[in-house]
């Protein structure tokens, strides 16, 4: 029987799903780094976001191996989640429970409220709010999340709790959130995925196409949260040449409804193209054959995204509402997402760069993510966040930092 700790996750989407956006990375990066030090089990939908099918080749409503995890695939019906829950719950031996949302009633709450009946002792929680509590994303659904802020705290007051924040900006927003102490709150930066890298050293970096085009590229699930119009907007002032490529899936129909009206009216509708849902095997290769990627998102609360571009040595044109600063020789670009037109001026200028100016962004873009990729900094934070919740009581551990 091994003597490792044990880790039980619960996230709303998992692998083999890539409709959910970055939380599906930031857990499946964590499995790959922390599965030798501890047991990892992950409770998760057996389906991808938005989807009426389950996934095909799973077990459904048993335990799974996937990648250096046991997966338990739930299948949607909330009577047989409930039940289910209970049945692993109350068998449960974990040493900490480890939460990839707040807000999620299937794989959060529901979970924390059957702890409350099943259990008369403190557990350890970890909960990753992934961005749920910055000023923009607390707007989506404000009635339902503020009824729950409003009592959350019954549900965590016997429990020891701690919350993972991916940058300094996230710590801040979840502590003015939630009104708590910042001993609470441990920043522990997302983990980088070692396959991305891998596939980025075998890629050779080129210039500008000969066609004088710009090929731009979006990358990220389709919800105005994102504001695909606003990049929209900003492309239709623009004088240069440009093509440009939407990837990701459409979460908001209505959204999209309405962004394909702009794509009708837009003077370059015959140069831009949705290219569908991307396999996360491929996106580093696929954002490598682009000149610039774009994301005048709401707020990120890393971006992995806009990591895989920078690996892919694509520079990114992003909002200033991520934890990325702007770089010196253009691998990082941060325009307010509410200035279309300086959207409109920065890509012209862009555009108008020379060859060896656009290789010197690209060198840059995969130097600052090789930089991130190998800073141990962000491993020993993580393992001093989670070895700090699972060995809580026969251990007294030291920050790192």
């Amino acid at each position: 029987m091994s003597d490792k700790r044990r880790i039980l996750c619960f996230i709303p989407y998992y692998l083999p799903g890539n409709r959910s956006g970055g939380p599906v990375r930031s857990l499946s990066n964590f499995v790959s780094y922390f599965s030798k030090h501890y047991l990892i089990s992950i409770i998760t939908a057996d389906r991808d976001h938005g989807s009426e099918v389950a996934y095909t080749g799973i077990s459904n409503n048993q335990w799974n191996s996937v990648s250096g995890a046991e997966v338990f695939y739930l299948a949607p019906s909330l009577i047989n989640r409930v039940f289910t829950l209970i049945r692993i719950l109350s068998r449960s031996r974990a040493d900490c429970y480890y939460f990839n949302s707040f807000f999620s009633f299937s794989l959060t709450i529901l979970p924390l409220i059957i702890f409350s009946f099943l259990f008369k002792r403190s557990l350890s929680l970890v909960i990753a709010p992934r961005g749920e509590f910055s000023k923009s994303a607390l707007q989506v659904s404000r009635t339902k999340k503020l009824f729950y802020l409003s009592f959350y705290r019954l549900l965590l007051t016997p429990h020891s709790v701690l919350f993972q924040a991916s940058s300094a900006a996230e710590k801040c927003d979840i502590i003015n959130a939630l009104h708590l102490s910042p001993q609470h709150v441990l920043e522990a930066p997302n983990l980088p995925s070692a396959d991305t890298l891998t596939v980025a050293s075998s890629i050779p970096l080129v210039g500008r196409s000969c066609s004088g085009l710009l090929r731009v590229v979006y990358m990220s699930r389709i919800t105005k949260y994102k504001n695909l119009h606003i990049l929209l907007s900003a492309l239709s002032s623009c004088k240069s040449s440009i093509s440009f490529d939407i990837y990701g899936p459409i979460e908001d129909n209505a959204y999209w409804a309405y962004c394909l009206d702009l794509i009708r009216k837009h003077p370059l509708s015959r140069t831009i193209a949705y290219m569908g849902v991307v396999d996360h095997a491929s996106v580093v290769s696929i954002l490598s054959c682009y000149d610039l990627f774009a994301l005048p998102t709401s707020g990120e609360n890393f971006g992995h995204a806009i990591f895989e571009s920078l690996i892919s040595g694509t520079p990114v044109l992003i909002s200033n509402a991520t934890p990325w600063q702007s770089s010196r020789c253009g691998a990082i670009n941060t325009i307010s997402h509410h200035k279309p037109y300086d959207w409109s001026k920065f890509i012209d200028l862009f555009a108008a760069k020379s060859s060896e100016e656009h290789i010197q962004a690209r060198l840059e873009a995969r130097d600052i993510a090789t930089h991130y990729y190998n800073n141990n900094s962000i491993y020993d934070l993580n393992k001093y966040l989670f070895d700090l919740a699972v060995y809580r009581d026969s251990i007294a551990l030291s920050s790192p930092y």
